[in-house]
């Protein structure tokens, strides 16, 4: 499956070879099953596993920069992060993109650590205070095997962490994080041996990311973890979703205490969809988690629909039905047990619902300008139920700048745009 296939398509870029699509990247060669994806929200096809970011192809270059957020993290009102990546033509390379929210204003975080070749990009991010924060992703110095990017902010510099992949792992992708203290972080995403398989990562405070070992579900084609979130060193839920034999695509989740992950019990998918999926999770307390993604019907013209299940009691149950169709929700933030935002796009604009422990209420959010545009909220980031920070991508199809990050703040009522610092 390809997790992080969530913003719009624009015009390619072209970076080393590799194309560019906007945030979505499909890639060949990767040995991995396909997955379906439908085209509502401007998604392609790619193989599974790997981020869809960057397509291998010809395709016309642009001349100006394009960038987009993929993740946030605010440790308080007056300090958030926001990760991604954008593009430099001149130079023909895609950096990694950090920018600081003091506030009232963003402030781009240059340079960062780059690796060397086609690209590296963020895409999560965590912090547990202003001063200290973890990003995760991937880097291509390869373009047919992603490697997995970790770096650690001390509030000064960022700086590149080790890792120790598994053997035989031909390629590996970090797709969420969630920090916890000033020296515990969790890392999860998808790593490549003969199948796809679940991957996690700790970190206690050291140089190196140290590997852990993660179940998949039972008679999976491929698994991927897509969101974490920990309480403490002793208690992170983490989600994501998985082929069957039947190839039907689900979801699941398991739950790490500290010493080793456990899958947990089946959890509910919506009958008579091809496929349920997992983009990401928050746990407000051990007891009351909410994990958020989408479903795809069957047929020639499947349609999105926005899915969300909470974790109560000691088991998963499927909400209330989120609307509107053809939607789906990427991100969700929980600041309380009985309160949580959730952002996505609909194909139009971007998509925020909130939760109040029974139900769901859409707020439908204004488009950053013009009536082409369509924008995408990719993640979002709530210090208390009365602020929010959500991040992401417009896509002005009129403009040169064809994708530019997006910020949204939310007061307690309703949202409001920021400017932010593109490249």
């Amino acid at each position: 499956m390809l997790r992080s296939v969530r913003v719009l398509v624009t015009t390619p870029l072209v970076v080393g070879g590799l194309v560019l699509a906007g945030s979505t990247v499909a890639m060949a060669g990767a040995g991995s099953p396909l997955r379906s994806q439908p085209q509502q929200i401007g998604r392609t096809a790619g193989p599974a596993g790997l981020p869809q970011r960057l397509a291998l192809g010809a395709a016309p270059a642009v001349s100006n920069d394009d960038a987009t957020f993929f993740g946030n993290a605010c440790a308080s009102a007056s300090s958030c992060v926001a990760v991604g990546f954008y593009q430099i033509p001149s130079e023909d390379i895609a950096p990694a993109l950090v920018e600081n929210y003091t506030g009232t204003s963003w402030q781009a975080d240059e340079p960062i650590p780059q690796y060397g070749g086609y690209a590296t990009i963020a895409d999560q991010v965590s912090c547990d205070t202003a001063t200290t924060c973890m990003l995760v992703g991937e880097h291509y110095t390869n373009p047919a095997k992603p490697s997995m990017l970790a770096e650690f902010s001390d509030g000064t510099n960022w700086s590149i962490l080790r890792w120790n992949n598994p053997r035989g792992v031909r390629w590996g992708v970090l797709d969420a994080v969630s920090c916890v203290g000033s020296t515990y972080c969790m890392a999860v995403g998808t790593a490549d041996r003969a199948v796809q398989q679940n991957y996690s990562a700790q970190w206690r405070g050291s140089a190196a990311l140290n590997q852990v070992s993660t179940p998949n579900p039972a008679h999976a084609r491929w698994a991927e973890i897509s969101g974490v979130s920990c309480l403490s060193a002793t208690d992170c839920m983490a989600v994501g979703d998985y082929e069957s034999a039947a190839k039907r695509v689900l979801t699941f989740a398991e739950v790490w205490n500290g010493k080793k992950w456990r899958l947990l019990p089946a959890t509910p998918n919506v009958k008579h969809k091809k496929e349920s999926l997992f983009n990401d999770i928050s746990c407000a307390t051990p007891t009351r988690c909410v994990a958020v993604g989408f479903t795809v019907g069957t047929g020639s013209r499947a349609v999105e629909h926005p899915f969300a299940e909470k974790w109560t009691g000691g088991k998963w149950r499927l909400t209330a039905a989120v609307s509107p169709s053809g939607a789906a929700l990427y991100g969700v933030s929980c600041p309380a047990a009985s309160y949580c935002m959730a952002v996505g796009a609909d194909g139009r604009a971007a998509l925020s619902e909130r939760w109040n422990g029974s139900s769901w209420r859409v707020f439908r959010i204004a488009r950053t300008s013009g009536t082409r545009n369509r924008d995408s909220l990719e993640h979002v980031s709530c210090i208390s139920t009365e602020h929010c920070v959500a991040v992401g991508v417009r896509n002005i199809p009129t403009r040169n700048y064809t994708n530019q990050t997006l910020a949204e703040v939310w007061n307690g009522s309703s949202w409001k745009p920021q400017k932010t610092a593109n490249p």
